[in-house]
């Protein structure tokens, strides 16, 4: 890096905070504002306020958002946030109890990245101040990150910065209470609102986001109607038709090849797609591996959702144990999972290595694994999630003779992850999330040599790679 470049001034990570809370809201502004690479725009007290916030004026680089709030909720929030098109990376503040993390997840899974756990009103002052360095950690992670995405890292000048990035500031952050219904105060040194509010550009990375310890028996409103997040318009895929034949081809017109090992992907939605992928799927052959973009903290809330909706036994993967057939193998929160064959046994690597692409678990470092161990022999199944985690991983899978398949538009939360994949060409199949599992049981009951009778199916269902 050239003498120029590292002396290049950065500015500082912008943060919204939003907490119904008057204490906590007095925490977070003491702790962020004490460190100058931090700069608070605003604070609010219940999620519509940021919701409306957001409408018309430009995402900081940072929210900070309670779980419990009036009016509307950390995970309502959450939604509505990502309904607007808006990537900012969001860090849940909640509590450490069961119930908090089962509603934190819910929120990962609606499109949170994080979370942060508050500690009670008894806790002493180190309970407090060492969340309040974690907190601050994320902050920077995720704000530095966002910046780069967004290219957004130099200076903000009073005369010099694009309209659609300036806030109005006053000299000290004012929060806007629910019965003045007025807009938010940011803090001094930023120039004033000018024009419409910028339209956010999609994130490269993937953010994560979770749900909650309690999952429904068969959450069947999932499976007869899409998501209430509606992602952008992508290729049309064809309807699939009623009966399945009884053998199929795969997208080149070879046989089908049964696989050794499945891997599945997902990021923002997976938490409900998940149970409800797993819920139809009775038994299975191979060993199965999932990963989900979510902090470490909430792995185990997923794997308990996940086992409540299925048969099969469910474990978080430990580092060079081996994947059983029939067994669902979950990849810790914000570790990396890669497999190798030993013999006939699928073996789990688990490292701590950093993000790919923004990504940890990363699918693409999941993929690459099973492609050069496993070749033809993996199949992966790449459902709901924003960003473009898999697709690279996937290219690789493909060119190794594995093929891959993906949740369809309709009953994704968020096409990015999947419609990346179609999109360049290298689904074998696009699919409703409840059709799925019954690709999954016909691949992995492939007789070899039956070549013949659901080329129309096959047809209907795959997309043509370029």
């Amino acid at each position: 890096m050239s003498a120029a470049a590292a002396s290049k001034p950065t500015r500082p990570v912008d943060v919204i905070f939003v907490d119904d809370s008057v204490a906590v809201r007095r925490f977070l502004q003491a702790t962020i504002s004490q460190d100058k690479e931090f700069r608070i725009v605003c604070s609010f007290t219940n999620g519509k306020q940021i919701v409306d916030y957001l409408r018309t004026n430009p995402a900081p680089d940072v929210l900070v958002l309670d779980v419990e709030m009036p009016e509307l909720d950390g995970r309502g929030a959450v939604a509505g946030i990502r309904e607007l098109g808006c990537k900012v990376p969001i860090i849940m503040f909640s509590t450490l109890t069961k119930r908090g993390q089962a509603t934190t997840l819910e929120c990962i899974g609606s499109g949170a990245n994080d979370y942060v756990a508050k500690p009670s009103t008894g806790d002493g002052n180190t309970k407090w101040s060492d969340m309040g360095a974690d907190l601050l950690k994320k902050l920077r992670t995720y704000g530095r990150a966002q910046q780069q995405r967004t290219g957004m890292t130099a200076p903000r000048s009073r005369t010099g910065a694009p309209a659609e990035h300036r806030t109005v500031m006053p000299s000290a952050v004012r929060t806007v209470m629910p019965s003045t219904g007025r807009g938010p105060t940011p803090v001094a040194g930023m120039s004033p609102a000018v024009g419409a509010a910028r339209t956010l550009t999609p994130a490269t990375g993937a953010l994560p986001k979770l749900s909650g310890l309690r999952a429904p028996a068969v959450p069947r409103e999932l499976l007869a109607k899409p998501s209430a997040i509606q992602p952008a318009a992508g290729p049309a895929v064809p309807a699939r038709p009623a009966q399945r034949p009884a053998a199929v081809r795969n997208a080149q017109g070879r046989p089908l090849i049964r696989p050794d090992v499945v891997l599945v992907a997902s990021s923002m939605g997976g938490p409900d797609a998940l149970p409800v992928f797993f819920s139809t799927l009775s038994q299975a052959s191979v060993p199965i591996c999932v990963v989900q973009h979510m902090p470490a903290s909430l792995t185990e809330a997923l794997k308990t959702r996940i086992e409540r909706a299925t048969s099969l036994p469910v474990r978080v993967a430990d580092h060079n144990a081996v994947a059983r057939p029939g067994e669902i193998t979950l990849c810790p929160g914000w570790k990396h999972l890669t497999v190798r064959r030993d013999g006939a046994q699928v073996v789990c690597l688990v490292d701590d290595t950093p993000p790919v692409a923004g990504a940890k678990p990363a699918a693409d470092k999941l993929f690459a694994s099973a492609a050069q161990t496993f070749g033809p022999r993996a199949l992966a199944i790449v459902l709901t999630g924003m960003g473009s985690d898999g697709l690279a991983g996937a290219r690789q899978l493909v060119d190794a003779g594995a093929e891959v398949i993906v949740q369809d538009q309709k009953t994704s939360a968020a096409w990015g992850m999947p419609g990346g994949v179609v999109g360049a060409g290298l689904a074998a199949a696009v699919l409703p999330l409840n059709g799925l599992a019954e690709e999954l049981r016909m691949r992995l009951s492939a007789i070899p040599g039956r070549e013949e009778g659901a080329k129309g199916w096959r047809e209907a269902c795959r997309v043509e790679r370029a």
